[in-house]
């Protein structure tokens, strides 16, 4: 009797273990990143990517613009690499907007390639040094090659995960336009790349999320306002600053 009633209790908890294998596979498997065929890494062609970004924004500079700083020859980047770095006093929009954002068009052509965190920023760091030194004739400046690469991974990743909310390869129509319009305006190479695979217009009945809310879950928030800074302490003394804040905080973080 005894050997019946252990038979029976292995045989429910086998059973159970089962049950539950199988509803975590069905909730893994609407997840694209467990599934392994779309986990293929492209470093080169997030190189390609990288130095075609670089070769098409100073072509515009140059032949578009008409920038001096862009009239580059052999000559000037040799004077960049024997001169070495910099420290340059560009305006805070150039420094501390224009530069990250380009950055995080380097980190995200790898990211959007199937590449990890860690995997995608060294391509943030090689092409602000081949812009720094290779596609300006000023001097290559060591703040500017900081602010690309450190502030371009930051703002990358960002992007990367919340362009991961709006996509979902399940939708049709009116929906799916809105979701990979909105996917390309926060993430433009995760767009282009998914135009260039095709995954932009391709319906899917699994592996069509790009974020599990139940493992990471995601606040965001908005605020505007002004800021008033009193001077010496009077009330009327001081200057009025508009002010815009975002904020973005998961409560699980993790960096894969």
């Amino acid at each position: 009797m005894k050997l019946q009633h252990i038979a029976l209790v292995c045989l429910l908890a086998l059973s159970a273990g089962n049950v539950t294998a199988q509803i975590l596979h069905r909730s893994d498997s609407i997840y694209t990143f467990t599934d392994p065929r779309l986990q293929k890494k492209h470093p080169w062609r997030a190189a390609a990517e990288t130095f075609g970004m670089n070769v098409g924004v100073w072509a515009f500079d140059r032949y578009v613009m008409n920038e001096d700083f862009a009239k580059i020859s052999i000559g000037s980047i040799r004077r960049n690499i024997k001169h070495g770095f910099v420290w340059d006093n560009d305006q805070f929009s150039t420094n501390l907007f224009a530069h990250p954002y380009h950055g995080n068009l380097y980190f995200n052509a790898a990211r959007s390639n199937g590449l990890t965190f860690w995997e995608s920023t060294p391509y943030a760091f090689a092409g602000s040094l081949m812009w720094e030194i290779a596609a300006e004739v000023e001097p290559p400046a060591i703040n500017d090659l900081m602010a690309t690469t450190l502030g371009g991974i930051a703002l990358g990743e960002v992007t990367h995960r919340m362009s991961s909310l709006v996509l979902d390869d399940s939708k049709r129509g009116f929906s799916r336009f809105t979701r990979e319009f909105l996917g390309t305006l926060i993430c433009p190479m995760r767009g282009l790349n998914r135009m260039i695979t095709g995954e932009m217009w391709q319906v899917k009945r699994s592996h069509y999320k790009y974020h599990d809310y139940d493992r990471i879950p995601v606040h965001f928030s908005i605020g505007a306002g002004d800021r008033y800074l009193a001077d010496d302490n009077y009330l009327f003394r001081g200057e009025h600053n508009p002010y815009l804040e975002f904020g973005y905080n998961t409560e699980m973080l993790s960096i894969k």
